[in-house]
């Protein structure tokens, strides 16, 4: 067999970082960020992706998609057509790209968060139904599209992709700035600032949201095993559905960052968010028989991130 050689976006980010970081005997893994290829110009873009299939002409070659445009609430109500352009711009120009050099297997990588509130552990199939009523609509339209593209570009084009959905991501490399942070680098970055002044840590809302997240070494090991075995023309939701409350999320940061968590407090607001996420991986788990590391080792690794200053 051909040794496999994957190129992927997102190098930046908590995903890129993970599998930037695995060595496997069989997969050669080759990232790149937006300063080595901006994939919001097409034309850079067919040239870096002909000199990877130039480069690599023995191997059997995939692509990830795994490059986004995102950030908090903050971000998503502030930008929500530059946040839908882009992300659908990016991955129209990468998949062009990737079939003008004869790279057939793509996976790209959606967020749960194109699933409607609507729709209570949604199931792959129910990814279209009802509207997205949330303040990353544009971002999550655009992830959306994402499954449409995989279709069009199979039928007329005779490429092999297939999707990949996942939830919140945790891991080193995760983004710590104010407009791209997700809750947990928020926690992070929060409970830093405030980690020497021994006063009440202050959250806002009341920690009752029930959220999901991942490790990124997790879903670096579900994208290798969905590029050697995931069917084209299908989706799949790859996160550990495992279910944490806000406060139990804010309670485990604080503690392993050495705050008393009786520091910490909620002061009761209601949130803009979804008062739920949640996702059915029963599929992926029934194909791949995966097992999901502790939430624990992924926000040490974070933590450690952030504090020896490699912010993405």
């Amino acid at each position: 067999m051909k040794r496999k050689s994957i190129l992927f976006s997102g190098l930046n980010g908590p995903l890129g970082y993970a599998l930037n970081e695995m060595n496997l005997e069989e997969v050669n893994l080759l990232g790149f960020r937006s300063s080595q290829c901006d994939l919001m110009d097409l034309g850079a873009t067919k040239q870096f992706f002909q000199k990877f299939s130039s480069d690599y002409a023995d191997c059997d070659l995939s692509y990830f998609h795994i490059a986004a445009l995102s950030g908090g609430s903050h971000l998503s109500e502030r930008i929500p057509a530059t946040l839908f352009t882009q992300n659908i711009a990016m991955a129209i120009n990468a998949l062009d790209s990737a079939r003008l050099c004869g790279i057939k297997r793509v996976i790209m990588v959606l967020s749960t968060a194109c699933y409607s509130s609507r729709v209570e552990n949604p199931k792959e199939e129910e990814l279209h139904d009802f509207p997205v009523e949330t303040p990353e609509y544009g971002y999550a339209y655009a992830k959306r599209m994402f499954e449409v593209l995989m279709r069009a570009y199979n039928q007329q084009y005779q490429m092999e992709i297939s999707c990949v959905l996942v939830n919140g991501i945790i891991g080193a490399g995760m983004h710590f700035g104010e407009d791209r942070s997700i809750l947990p680098a928020a926690l992070i970055r929060k409970f830093s600032m405030s980690r020497e002044e021994g006063s009440q840590i202050i959250l806002w809302g009341d920690g009752t949201p029930i959220r999901e997240y991942t490790s990124a070494r997790d879903l670096a090991r579900a994208l290798i095993w969905c590029v050697m075995n995931q069917e084209s023309d299908s989706l799949l939701n790859i996160g550990n559905n495992q279910k944490t409350s806000v406060k139990e999320l804010a309670l485990l940061i604080a503690k392993k960052m050495g705050i008393e968590q009786n520091r910490v407090s909620f002061d009761g607001g209601v949130s803009k968010g979804r008062k739920m996420q949640s996702t059915d991986n029963t599929r992926f788990i029934n194909l791949s028989n995966f097992q999901y590391e502790s939430l624990d080792n992924a926000i040490e690794a974070a933590i450690k991130h952030f504090e020896t200053g490699e912010l993405a």
